[in-house]
């Protein structure tokens, strides 16, 4: 079994996730702070904080990954090799959310599963992605960029990269001032 670096999108997913499964706003910041104590370069700790609160991009960056869900999804179901309006559509709306139906896809359905080769991507990383994300327009070159990034990831990072790429709520209960105060609880500061 390989053990992820605190740095890896893989372990900031599972923070996420471990968040979103926890009960009382206390605990979540327990959980983020001591992930946050765990990241060792400064950059990673600011990507960590930013990914979790504001999205793939600082809010005054002005910059924004500009990806449809209908971009993401229409790829999700030809990668699992099912149809879009039959399926996916359908699946979508049992789940009621794009990035959940995508996560249980693709660990469900074996034509997905042979697609994803987890390369334990580094928080850098994903943040190179979502910049060539923005940087280019068509549906086919967001499509392919998407594709090729999914390709190294598990499905669980899958569901927070689209997430944070849609610079809502990562809708785990946690919101910005949660990330302050996990912040000032990793560094011991009151806040």
């Amino acid at each position: 079994m390989t053990i992820q670096a605190p740095h890896t999108f893989l372990n900031l997913s599972k923070v996420a996730q471990s968040i979103n499964e926890t009960r009382g706003s206390n605990a979540k910041i327990k959980i983020c702070a001591d992930y946050f104590e765990s990241l060792e370069d400064e950059k990673d700790l600011e990507l960590a904080a930013q990914f979790l609160g504001e999205g793939a991009f600082s809010d005054i960056s002005g910059k924004r990954a500009s990806v449809g869900s209908r971009t993401y999804s229409t790829l999700a179901a030809d990668l699992c090799e099912i149809d879009y309006d039959k399926v996916f559509k359908p699946s979508k709306t049992a789940l009621g959310s794009s990035s959940e139906t995508i996560e249980k896809l693709f660990t469900n359905i074996p034509e997905a599963r042979e697609k994803w080769s987890p390369q334990y991507l580094t928080l850098k990383e994903v943040e190179a992605i979502y910049e060539r994300l923005q940087a280019v327009s068509s549906r086919a070159d967001k499509q392919e960029i998407l594709s090729n990034s999914w390709a190294k990831m598990t499905p669980l990072e899958i569901k927070y990269f689209l997430r944070i790429m849609g610079r809502g709520s990562l809708r785990i209960g946690f919101e910005t001032k949660s990330i302050v105060s996990s912040i000032a609880k990793a560094f011991k500061k009151k806040g």
